[in-house]
């Protein structure tokens, strides 16, 4: 890749270098925290420059928009990836171009907009496990109506869906968000059915949990707090979130928008955002 970028600054190698920096540094193959940070650094750098060249350089635009909401840069990240779809719908991988714009907008709280991702990948990728989960998180949303029954044949659809090597943490995954789901319902209800429904959901939920070993990110860690959150388990979610914060140093709780805006702690966790325990992680992953 060097030397084709000596021979030619084309587009075409500095995607390709680009993307070799930043498969690098996703493997954590730099040597030191600053090895790392001059992998990403690079990778950065020859993905724009690719952009630059050639605006409509899809691959380089799908590449930047995972860079983008890794490093926490979402409203980036977003348009990164719809000018990608845009530049063309049938990229090899148009799937996880649409996944992440899903994603990035659920993110940002614009449900709306993940609707419109979540419905659009869906229907041209209706094998794809991805397009099924989404469609639990937006049940997941407070504001739509949590349908519980359907949550868990999606979960069995997820589980049916994922390759082998992903079945097992995708099944406990979509467990976890029909646990919100489940939460969901349950703090629309008063008295008795109410509080049987959040035993319900804390039990889901504890039997999706998986130990670190195989949830290595502590993402079901991070996505039970958002149970805790919303069945008002506030202590409960804040401990998740600082083991979440402990494994993943580098993520933050925040939500950027567009380069220095302000950013405040993300949608899902707003009710703990006076907690002084996620202040001190809010202003740790601030920096």
């Amino acid at each position: 890749a060097d030397s084709a970028v000596a021979l030619q600054e084309s587009a075409n190698a500095l995607e390709l270098r680009g993307n070799l920096s930043y498969w690098k540094y996703l493997l954590q193959l730099g040597e030191t925290p600053g090895a790392q940070d001059q992998l990403l650094a690079a990778a950065e750098r020859d993905l724009e420059r690719a952009r630059t060249i050639n605006p409509a350089q899809s691959g380089a635009l799908a590449s930047l928009s995972h860079l983008y909401a890794r490093t926490n840069r979402l409203t980036e990240g977003k348009l990164a990836a719809q000018r990608a779809y845009e530049s063309d719908a049938y990229l090899a991988n148009a799937d996880g171009i649409l996944n992440r714009l899903f994603t990035t907008s659920w993110d940002l709280h614009q449900l709306a907009e993940a609707r419109q991702w979540c419905a659009e990948g869906h229907r041209r990728f209706p094998s794809d496990y991805r397009f099924l989960d989404c469609q639990i998180r937006l049940m997941a949303e407070d504001g739509l109506s949590p349908e519980i029954d359907s949550a868990w044949s999606l979960a069995a659809r997820v589980a049916a869906l994922a390759s082998p090597a992903e079945s097992s943490f995708r099944s406990h995954a979509a467990r976890m968000w029909t646990a919100a789901v489940i939460a969901q319902a349950a703090s629309r209800l008063q008295g008795t059915r109410g509080a049987q429904l959040a035993d319900s959901a804390r039990r889901v939920a504890k039997g999706a949990r998986l130990d670190a070993g195989a949830d290595r990110r502590a993402d079901l860690v991070q996505w039970e707090a958002i149970v805790d959150v919303i069945l008002g388990d506030h202590d409960s979610a804040v401990e998740r979130l600082q083991a979440w914060a402990a494994t993943n140093p580098g993520s933050s709780l925040v939500a950027s928008t567009q380069p220095g805006a302000p950013v405040d702690v993300i949608w899902m966790f707003q009710p703990l955002r006076d907690d002084p325990r996620i202040k001190r992680l809010w202003s740790a992953s601030s920096r």
